[in-house]
Formats: C-alpha cells, sequence, structure tokens
C-alpha cells in the first residue's frame, strides 16, 4: 500500500473532507458569504484557481444559471469559453451579490 504522503503529493484535487475544513475557515470572516460561495463554486463546478480568480461578476448569467468561464489550462478541452450550470445554492448566494453590487 502506497504511504499518504506520497499519495497526497500525487493528488490533483481535494477530498471532502479538506473542503469541509476549508469551508470552516470562512465562518465568522469578514466577507464569509461571498468566501463560501468561492469555494462551493470551485469545489462543485470544478473550478481550476485561475479560472476563479479571474471570474467577474459579468459572467455570471442569473437568468439561465451559469457561469461564463475562461479555461486556461492545456490540460482542459482546450483554451477558451466554458459553460457551467449553477447549483441551487450557490444561485441563492449569487443572486443576494449581485443585488448588492
Amino acid at each position: 500500500m502506497p504511504k499518504l504522503d506520497k499519495m497526497v503529493k500525487e493528488r490533483k484535487h481535494l477530498v471532502s473532507g479538506e473542503v469541509d475544513k476549508l469551508l470552516e475557515a470562512t465562518k465568522g470572516s469578514r466577507n464569509e458569504a461571498r468566501d463560501r460561495c468561492f469555494l462551493l463554486l470551485m469545489f462543485r463546478h470544478g473550478l481550476r484557481v485561475s479560472e476563479a480568480c479571474s471570474l467577474r461578476l459579468s459572467q455570471v448569467d442569473l437568468e439561465n444559471r451559469v457561469l461564463h468561464v475562461t479555461c486556461n489550462d492545456l490540460q482542459s478541452s482546450g483554451y477558451g469559453p466554458a459553460i457551467i450550470a449553477i447549483s441551487d445554492l450557490n444561485y441563492l448566494i449569487l443572486s443576494g451579490a449581485s443585488d448588492r453590487n
């Protein structure tokens, strides 16, 4: 059986427990709702850090419940736009965010 350290180094994704810890870390922060939404978007929709960080509110289409994301990883389906359906929870959070702007 491989050692845990080697397994973690070879892995390129988070497991559920690690995501839970990240979500827990947002509690009580100044921008808790935003940070939690950001993490949920990344985890549930498979966004890379660079894709999530480059998101702009104009790329969020609440009417059609989709995100327009620019893929910028050679190993993905290629460069260019991707359309991602927004989950119900993230839709509610993003709806509140757009109301504040």
